[in-house]
């Protein structure tokens, strides 16, 4: 494909190496972005982790010593390394000098090397004197410009975190680095020797821009993302939860389409109305966003409440709908039961939170701590949710639990549903429903459910998710498998 930015918007100085922008998200369809990188004898970035990243190093010249979660080997010219996400690692080029490729999955870590670095010059350009030190390359990083009013986008928008300091304060003072300023060696020089490891992640709010619309007098929070002459995806958060829970998701399509989120009333950022929580009003929010600011028809994704306001939507409006993805969607034709009549046991959790959340909140329980005694808290599974849940999960419900009204849960614990989807009558658009396993006292989608999908909606994919539970996309196992639904169901259209 050809290279849509000039050479020298490519080509950059990034703490004393030359960092040659190879392919960009943007032109490989949101895949991954390609970066080559030229570095002097000496040259080690600090011991870091990438959550959302998975890197491949391909050594073309030189010589690199890589450590990969404490283990070392030598890559030599040839040579070819993986960076898996979650993992620590660091390198040192041990040749004269070195040259290398990354290849980053999915893409938008580019962008960081963008804001953190400086043009190299068409001509006169000279390296650092000293590129080995990266206090001698440190040098004032410009402030990246952003539109009036428009917040940080995940995908251009890191932070750098100690996960190991001599002193709060020195947490602190990395973890307040924001897209603004991106940072220069100069904002970890002096900390090094005590810093173990330097954590790359985005940085909140975690939207570019956000917008209020009204329905019915309630205002609705919406998050845009991504391309905005992209085709459109909208994702719709489950009962309790809030926009934060789709964070993973935006950098897998940002590149190509325009992804929105919504809060539905009483979640989130958006209005609360005590006495209009129920699935008519969830539904009647989701249409408000499609009409006013998709602009055309929309994918959409939606897990547990969302999947079920995505098929009424797909079922009553269809012409709003151009696929969906449907992750354990609340599509029962009753209460929420397994199959011996017993109520699922997502009636004991919806309890516990109703009881549990407006005490947290009148607590003023800070969100770390609310986040670790989420991590400590048991499953139904038996494990503990840092056993069994991604960390952007666990940190995503905290925030959720904080700025939710509790009472959204009334009408559940009441038996009182008032469904808007017919299982009867179906859907007529494509698309993919992830049910979880029935063995699981959560999974919402069981035999029932899938008989009237199989006969009442053709072009619907229904998908047993096996060993899974409700929360798909929210687990350590079963993400992959809700991201690789995700781009089939945007592919195919």
């Amino acid at each position: 494909m050809e290279s849509s930015g000039t050479i020298t918007e490519r080509n950059r100085w990034f703490v004393g190496t030359l960092l040659s922008i190879v392919a960009t998200g943007a032109e490989t369809d949101g895949k991954l972005a390609v970066m080559e990188q030229r570095a002097r004898r000496g040259f080690s970035p600090p011991r870091h982790v990438h959550r959302r990243e998975d890197t491949a190093m391909f050594v073309i010249d030189g010589a690199l010593t890589v450590d990969v979660g404490g283990e070392q080997r030598t890559v030599a010219a040839g040579g070819f390394v993986w960076l898996p996400r979650d993992v620590p690692h660091t390198f040192r080029v041990d040749s004269e000098q070195a040259r290398f490729l990354e290849l980053v999955t999915p893409p938008g870590f580019e962008q960081y090397h963008v804001d953190a670095s400086d043009p190299q010059p068409n001509s006169g350009s000279r390296r650092p004197e000293n590129p080995t030190s990266l206090a001698s390359s440190a040098r004032s990083v410009p402030t990246v410009p952003r539109s009036s009013g428009r917040r940080c986008n995940p995908i251009d928008c890191h932070v750098l975190v100690a996960t190991d300091c001599s002193s709060r304060r020195d947490r602190e003072v990395i973890s307040r680095m924001t897209c603004g300023r991106a940072f220069s060696a100069e904002d970890f020089v002096g900390r090094r020797g005590r810093l173990q490891t330097m954590e790359y992640r985005p940085f909140g709010p975690r939207y570019a821009s956000a917008m209020q619309i009204e329905n019915d007098g309630v205002s609705l929070h919406i998050a845009e993302d991504g391309n905005p002459d992209g085709p459109v995806v909208l994702f719709l958060h489950g009962i309790t939860g809030s926009t934060d829970t789709w964070d993973w998701a935006v950098p897998e399509l940002a590149a190509t389409h325009r992804v929105l989120r919504l809060d539905f009333r009483g979640h989130g950022d958006s209005g609360r109305a005590p006495g209009t929580y129920g699935f008519p009003a969830w539904v009647a929010d989701a249409i408000a966003v499609c009409e006013q600011v998709a602009g055309g028809p929309a994918v959409l994704v939606g897990h547990s409440l969302g999947g079920g306001v995505a098929a009424a939507i797909a079922q009553t409006r269809p012409e709003l709908v151009r696929a969906v993805l449907l992750e354990d969607p609340a599509i029962m034709s009753g209460t929420l039961e397994v199959d011996d009549g017993e109520p699922n046991e997502l009636i004991t959790v919806f309890a516990m939170m109703r009881e549990s959340i407006p005490m947290l909140q009148a607590s003023g329980v800070p969100l770390d701590a609310l986040v670790g005694i989420l991590n400590d808290s048991p499953g139904l599974d038996g494990r503990t949710f840092k056993e069994s849940l991604q960390p952007d999960a666990i940190n995503a419900m905290a925030t959720a639990m904080l700025r939710l009204d509790a009472s959204v849960l009334d009408g559940v614990l009441a038996g009182v549903m008032d469904l808007v989807y017919d299982g009867h009558a179906g859907m007529t658009v494509p698309g993919i429903v992830l049910a979880g396993d029935e063995a699981s006292p959560d999974t919402i989608v069981r035999t029932p459910e899938k008989a009237l999908l199989a006969e009442s909606s053709p072009k619907i994919d229904v998908r047993m998710v096996a060993g899974a539970g409700h929360l798909i996309h929210d687990s350590l196992e079963y993400r992959e498998t809700m991201r690789l639904a995700l781009h089939e169901v945007v592919a195919a259209l």
